[in-house]
């Protein structure tokens, strides 16, 4: 899952971490009356930190498709955490069934996966609000010799530049946030950034390509934040001469 840093990785397996302590002194769903309070709080503790990795890869799957389809990176979250939970709420019925046999045996498999819904429903929310956050709109002056488009970041933090209406989203490799300014002025921003203008509606950093895909007579760049950049099909030519190798250009041009 490129999309995620290390950082970013350690940072939601704390707060999965967390989350499972306070369950584990809570005790919801009655787990509270299931014996040791130690076996009740290593459970929960282990159920939140698979949880923040399952949810977490589905997080990413969903973010992938909905920039392949152009959708806005949140809009496919609530679906993504539906099919997340369900790898959860098997592992976690198994670690329950091994411990508590005869407390859950009460437990139908539909009412057990609702419950795993119900308790990942919250990393949905911190996600959107987060994803909110770091997406935030970014219109500050100009100041003398400045560029707004590199606010807070280093020219060489910047990974991509996306074209949405009159804005262009930068894509760093943990985030991406708006800055309202046409796209030539944004690249001229960069200075001397080594990258390709690969599409009308995107601009990449050469050393950011990790990978070249195709889809049908689509090719597409995958960056190191997980992102796929489209390539229109007249700079094909041109990221073969840049040094890019694209899927046939060993064959066929």
């Amino acid at each position: 899952m490129p999309w995620i840093a290390a950082r970013g990785w350690r940072d939601r397996l704390v707060v999965g971490g967390l989350a499972g302590v306070f369950l584990g002194l809570c005790g919801p769903f009655g787990s509270y009356l299931n014996g040791s309070a130690a076996i009740r709080l290593g459970y929960w503790v282990a159920a939140l930190l698979a949880g923040t990795v399952m949810i977490g890869s589905a997080f990413a799957a969903a973010r992938r498709l909905a920039l392949y389809w152009r959708l806005p990176e949140h809009s496919l979250l609530v679906p993504a955490t539906f099919f997340g939970a369900l790898p959860l709420a098997i592992v976690c019925r198994l670690g329950a069934s091994a411990l508590w046999p005869q407390a859950i045996s009460h437990i139908d498999v539909v009412t057990w996966y609702g419950q795993t819904v119900l308790v990942t429903s919250p990393f949905t929310l911190l996600y959107v609000l987060a994803w909110r956050r770091s997406s935030a709109l970014v219109e500050p002056p100009r100041p003398a010799g400045g560029a707004p488009l590199l606010a807070g970041l280093a020219a060489a933090d910047i990974i991509a530049l996306q074209m949405e209406d009159h804005y262009v989203r930068v894509h760093t490799r943990t985030a991406s946030r708006l800055v309202l300014m046409p796209m030539h002025q944004a690249i001229g921003d960069l200075g001397e950034v080594p990258g390709l203008r690969v599409h009308r509606s995107w601009w990449v950093a050469r050393d950011a390509v990790v990978a070249t895909t195709r889809h049908g007579r689509n090719v597409r760049l995958r960056l190191a934040n997980g992102v796929e950049a489209p390539v229109s099909r007249a700079n094909i030519v041109s990221l073969r001469a840049a040094g890019v190798a694209t899927p046939g250009s060993a064959g066929r041009g």
